[in-house]
C-alpha cells in the first residue's frame, strides 16, 4: 500500500492498479456473466422475456469466449457441450408451474429441448464415426 501512496494523481494510481491486477483477459466479466446465467430465474417474467435475457447473457459469453481449437471435431463437441449446459441452465430457471398464458409455450420448449438433444446426439455420432 505504501507504494501507492507516493503516486500523485488518480490516473497514476489507476495505471499501477491496472498493471498489477488486470491481465488483459475477461475473466472477471465472464465470471459475472456465468454467475448471472446460473442464478437467473423466470420468476414473474414471461417465458419469452426470461429466454431473451438468457440469450443476451449467452451472446455476451460467446463474444468473450477465447477458447482456441483447431480440430473441427473438438469444436463440434465443445459447442454441443456448451449448448447442453445452456439447456440445463434454462430449464433450471423455469418456474415449477406454468401460468395459463405460458402453457402455449410449453410445446415450443419441448421441441427446442428435443431439437438440441438431437443435435448433440448427431454430433456425437459424427465424431464417433471418425
Amino acid at each position: 500500500m505504501k507504494r501507492y501512496l507516493s503516486l500523485r494523481t488518480a490516473r497514476e494510481i489507476w495505471s499501477v492498479f491496472a498493471k498489477a491486477f488486470y491481465d488483459g483477459s475477461d475473466k472477471t466479466q465472464i465470471f459475472v456473466l456465468n454467475q448471472r446465467a446460473f442464478s437467473i430465474r423466470q420468476s414473474i417474467r414471461s417465458l419469452p422475456t426470461y429466454y431473451g435475457e438468457l440469450v443476451e447473457i449467452f451472446q455476451e459469453l460467446d463474444y468473450r469466449d477465447k477458447v482456441k481449437m483447431r480440430d473441427p471435431e473438438d469444436i463440434i463437441m465443445y459447442k454441443a457441450a456448451v449448448e447442453k449446459l445452456r439447456i440445463h441452465i434454462f430449464l433450471n430457471g423455469l418456474d415449477t408451474e406454468l401460468s395459463k398464458c405460458e402453457e402455449k409455450y410449453f410445446a415450443w420448449i419441448q421441441a427446442w429441448i428435443l431439437s438440441a438433444h438431437m443435435h448433440i446426439f448427431v454430433v456425437k455420432q459424427i465424431v464417433e464415426s471418425f
